[in-house]
């Protein structure tokens, strides 16, 4: 089983990956992200497997070996949470222990997702 995260714009849920959703990982080719529309590129390598309703088909073409699902459907387990600043084009991200929806409601406070982040996790 991989690290899952879950990526949200503006804390509106947007795409969750599978696979290393440390800030090491997944938190790294984030901060390279500094528009909305680049998010889906940024974490494909991490194998998206739920995405908002209008990005379903682009990202089953971006993967064609991958099921995606409706975001809105998304329940399973997600280690973090990433959340893009849609205005300042800011990140942030917190730690979250559990099932979606639930972990967000006893999760840790957003910290600022930056470059030192990226090592040491």
């Amino acid at each position: 089983m991989g690290t899952r995260a879950v990526v949200s714009i503006d804390e509106e849920l947007f795409v969750a990956t599978h696979w290393d959703g440390y800030p090491a990982g997944i938190g790294c080719h984030l901060l390279e992200v500094h528009k909305v529309e680049d998010i889906i590129e940024a974490v494909r390598e991490h194998s998206i497997n739920f995405v908002r309703k209008d990005l379903i088909v682009i990202c089953q073409v971006l993967q064609p070996n991958i099921k995606v699902e409706d975001i809105d459907n998304y329940g399973d387990w997600a280690e973090y949470q990433y959340d893009f600043n849609s205005i300042t084009g800011a990140w942030k991200f917190r730690k979250l222990s559990g099932s979606w929806p639930a972990s967000q409601y006893s999760a840790s406070i957003y910290r600022p997702l930056t470059e030192e982040e990226c090592v040491g996790n």
